[in-house]
């Protein structure tokens, strides 16, 4: 088959949904399909390269607007090489390809994977809801990471027939400690001695001045990978809480083996979000894989179907500074908790989160509609 995935960027640049289309894109090259990437330029400029063996074409755009890069030329590809492909796999929420999507005439499979609610930018939703639901009617079957994605979306209700649910996998091989990472493991205990770990952006939604204020009730150091807008005001928040000298900001991290030493170095993973926005977590599955523990929000997305309240970690309402750093502290005074939740993780991780049972479900997903759509033209032509 020929599948095209729509996305707002890939790899190399780092984030939740782009791991998934990497991962998926990469899954299904190895099966023999062939797959191409449509994608915004992170810099602005054009460029198509070849990234083991997935075609990416990444267009440029006049500048951003409410997360959304805005380019005709990627709504001019778009509609240019949808119909070159068997399936196009659409990314959801990105306006201007659910623009294009439901605008012309597709001649192929359109499967959409929705990611998350529209949270922030509500203001724009009496403009791109009837994009959105343009493209959703389109689609022959709309996936979701969890069942709570479906529970609580707003928009995703009104589809539930047509949803199938497919959780969201990351492949191992990256975070297994070889030589060159035993050593970083090492040289991050003389670094940072007990260390708790959040992986993420720098934005609002993810709730690192609540766990700035939880980190006022804990002595351990609270290491940050990530880069974002709000760093200078993070920096400034932590140096008001007297408590900057046990906060270690690390930027974004690369290489594969210091990533991995930092998540099997760890007491425990923290996800303090705040809405919606962060709709599953990918750096949770991340830690579960190098079995460790998860202090995250209850927030009313797939974010609490990742962490198992009480067994793989501990769950506590968005917002609420004092009950983190109850729960945190409750991990790291219990040895045997935190042994027995790390162990629970790592299990959890094996059972559900294993990129190659992603990659099986979209694949049998795909060939079994494209096999449905060969009937349905056989169907015609008699």
């Amino acid at each position: 088959m020929r599948i095209l995935h729509v996305g707002k960027y890939y790899y190399p640049h780092l984030g939740g949904i782009e791991t998934v289309t990497r991962d998926l894109s990469e899954g299904l090259v190895a099966h023999g399909h062939d797959v191409t990437v449509l994608c915004y330029s992170e810099d602005g400029r054009s460029d198509k390269e070849t990234i083991n063996g997935v075609h990416v074409e990444r267009m440029s755009h006049m500048g951003v607007l409410a997360s959304q890069p805005l380019s005709l030329s990627f709504v001019k590809r778009l509609i240019e090489i949808a119909n070159d492909f068997d399936v196009i796999h659409l990314h959801s929420p990105n306006p201007l390809a659910e623009l294009a999507l439901g605008i012309m005439k597709l001649r192929g499979i359109l499967v959409t994977t929705y990611h998350c609610d529209v949270v922030r930018q509500k203001w724009l939703l009496p403009f791109y809801r009837p994009f959105l639901k343009r493209a959703l009617n389109k689609s022959q079957r709309i996936v979701a990471a969890t069942q709570y994605h479906v529970e609580y979306s707003h928009t995703l209700k009104d589809y539930a027939h047509k949803c199938d649910i497919i959780p969201f996998g990351i492949r191992e091989d990256a975070l297994i400690l070889n030589e060159q990472g035993q050593q970083l493991l090492e040289d991050n205990k003389n670094r940072f001695g007990s260390f708790l770990l959040f992986v993420g952006r720098l934005v609002p939604y993810k709730g690192l001045h609540i766990l700035f204020e939880a980190m006022q009730h804990i002595e351990q150091k609270l290491v940050i990978v990530g880069r974002g807008p709000e760093k200078p005001a993070l920096m400034a928040y932590a140096k008001e809480l007297g408590i900057d000298d046990r906060i270690e900001f690390l930027g974004r991290v690369e290489d594969s083996n210091e990533f991995a030493s930092l998540l099997h170095g760890c007491e425990l993973l923290v996800l303090p979000s705040i809405d919606k926005s962060e709709a599953f977590g990918m750096s949770m599955v991340e830690a579960m894989a190098c079995g460790k523990p998860v202090v995250s929000t209850s927030l009313e997305s797939g974010v609490r179907f990742v962490n198992a309240d009480g067994e793989t970690g501990l769950q506590v309402p968005p917002n609420n500074a004092k009950l983190l750093a109850h729960a945190i502290g409750k991990l790291l005074s219990d040895d045997l908790m935190r042994s027995k939740m790390g162990k629970a993780a790592r299990l959890r991780f094996e059972s559900q989160f294993q990129s190659a049972e992603m990659i099986n479900s979209y694949l049998a997903l795909f060939e079994s509609l494209s096999e449905q759509q060969k009937i349905n033209d056989l169907r015609q032509v008699s």
